[in-house]
This record gives C-alpha cells, structure tokens and sequence, in this order.
C-alpha cells in the first residue's frame, strides 16, 4: 500500500480539452478519479463547460447511485449557473440555471446533460459509486 499522497490527482483527464471547429475550448477537463488513478476509488471527475455542449439524446442507466453538480463560475453570485443545463430523467425533461446538485438513483433512465447559453463558464463534478464509470445504454424496444 502506497502513501496517501499517492490518492491526489492532479493530472487532467487525457482527452481534455475537447475543441470546437474554430480551435475554441467547448469543454475542459480538469481531474479524473478511479479505480485506475486510485486503487479503490469511485468515479469522479470535475469538468470546466465553457461553450455549448448538446450531448446525445439517448437514455442510459447506471448499476449506481450518481451525483451531478453544477456549480456556477460567479464567485460573487455563485447560485447562478449563468447557463442554461438540460437533463432527461425518467420521462421528464428539467432545465436548470442554477447552481445544483442531482441525485440520480442506481437504474434510473436519464440522458446526459447539454449545455447551453453560456454566459460564463461553469464547472460541473460528477461522482458515481463505482470504480470505473460506465453507461447501460437503453436500447429501444421492438413493442415500441
């Protein structure tokens, strides 16, 4: 067993950051925690969002509970997002403009989040309770 200085991560995640077709910055990464950094650790990662992101529109679950904060760039107002977030879970669409944490239930169905109308950037740190951060993709149903 290593020391504790050895559970610090202070390396970006490889693919960051991801690049519009200008060269502008979209999405940075800063940190990503798990079991391949820290030896029996959950996932956890921390993203800057600097522009806007439309992620796909398909469902997915996870086999764990997960955690999605947004966090707004405003030190001197920092329940503002100064962004517009959409999310679907279940059946419902949510949009959020503020500064936020969501718990989303092991099996609940959801999308991940867009980003848009960024007015400054924002951070968002997503946590979920495994080792290595994976999505079960919901495929659709022929009785549909």
């Amino acid at each position: 067993m290593g020391t504790m200085r050895d559970n610090i991560v202070t390396e970006p995640m490889k693919e960051s950051p991801l690049r519009g077709e200008k060269g502008e910055i979209i999405k940075q990464n800063v940190f990503l925690l798990n079991s391949e950094a820290v030896p029996g650790a959950p996932y956890a990662a921390a993203t800057w969002y600097h522009r806007t992101f439309t992620a796909p529109a398909e469902q997915h679950t996870h086999d764990a509970d997960e955690y999605l904060s947004f966090i707004g760039g405003d030190p001197e107002h920092p329940e503002e997002l100064n962004a517009r977030v959409t999310i679907r879970m279940l059946d419902e669409d949510f949009t959020i403009t503020k500064s936020c944490i969501i718990f989303i239930p092991a099996g609940t169905r959801h999308t991940e989040f867009s980003a848009y109308d960024i007015k400054r950037p924002f951070i968002c740190f997503a946590r979920c309770d495994v080792p290595k951060y994976s999505m079960n993709l919901e495929k659709e149903k022929a009785d549909r």
